[in-house]
């Protein structure tokens, strides 16, 4: 046990808040830390987060979801997504839309007008400048082509480029900071504080909680080769082992392990079933 600790915290040495996982890790029931990020990368000094889930999952109408990294609300009801992405295709402009509209559909009372739609920001921080223009950021809102003027429809999408090093100093302080793996070298400590914690400290479990899901997601990956039923086996195995190991939920399994959201309810079924024939 003690080596599978010191391993854990090996590789947990290494990881940065630009690995979603350990960003997720860093800002659940943190909501200092992400007022923080919000605030400097918004520019909302005075921004209060009143409510702010992790690893949240959201469904559209027809039962599709999307997980989103952080989910906040603040004080005047705005919604925001938080992603890091480090691929291009991962911080597209038609994922973020999706996301959006999750968000917009699970702001809606049943009955409410859609003048109530309340202002949603969905935030891609990027290890790379996925725009292309040597921006520390990038504000995307809609536009009337012919006049130029902004078409505020309360909709609003902002990359954030880790690449940059040339941005306003508050933007800078924290983008070093999403890039540090030394809690001690951080500048804020609402961020510093909690990595600590993980990486050395009394929640290095939590992590390993989260190694673990990242372990068997590649070890399902590589058994089922592409056929359909392997594959709902082999996640629906590796949901179990981590439930096992690390006394999380199924659905923190499923989550944990990335399992795709078309197969997430077939693949839950497997795993319960599996999980009530190894209690017999």
């Amino acid at each position: 046990m003690g080596d599978y600790q010191e391993q854990i915290r090996e590789r947990l040495r290494s990881y940065t808040m630009l690995d979603d996982a350990f960003m997720s890790a860093v800002l659940t029931d943190n909501v200092p830390g992400t007022e923080l990020v919000l605030r400097t990368v918004l520019g909302k000094p005075g921004l209060k987060v009143i409510e702010q889930h992790t690893q949240h999952q959201l469904k559209n109408l027809r039962g599709r979801s999307s997980v989103l990294d952080v989910h906040a609300i603040d004080d005047e009801g705005t919604r925001y997504d938080i992603e890091i992405q480090n691929d291009a295709a991962g911080a597209s402009l038609r994922r973020a839309r999706y996301n959006a509209s999750l968000m917009d559909a699970s702001a809606l009372e049943e009955g409410a007008s859609v003048s109530e739609l309340p202002e949603c920001y969905v935030i891609f921080i990027t290890r790379t400048d996925v725009m292309g223009q040597g921006l520390p950021l990038y504000h995307v809102d809609r536009q009337i082509l012919e006049t130029g003027e902004a078409a505020n429809d309360g909709s609003h999408l902002v990359y954030v480029n880790c690449s940059c090093t040339n941005g306003p100093e508050p933007l800078q302080l924290l983008i070093n900071d999403l890039r540090c793996a030394d809690p001690d070298k951080m500048t804020h400590e609402e961020l510093a504080s909690r990595a600590r914690s993980l990486k050395d400290g009394n929640e290095v479990n939590l992590m390993g909680t989260y190694l673990e899901g990242i372990f068997y997601k590649g070890k399902a990956e590589g058994k089922v080769e592409g056929k359909a039923e392997g594959k709902i086996e082999a996640l629906a195995e590796s949901a179990v082992s981590v439930t096992r190991k690390s006394g999380v939920s199924i659905d923190d399994a499923l989550s944990m392990i990335c399992v795709p959201d078309n197969l997430r309810d077939t693949v839950r079924e497997a795993a319960e079933e599996l999980d009530s024939q190894a209690a017999k």
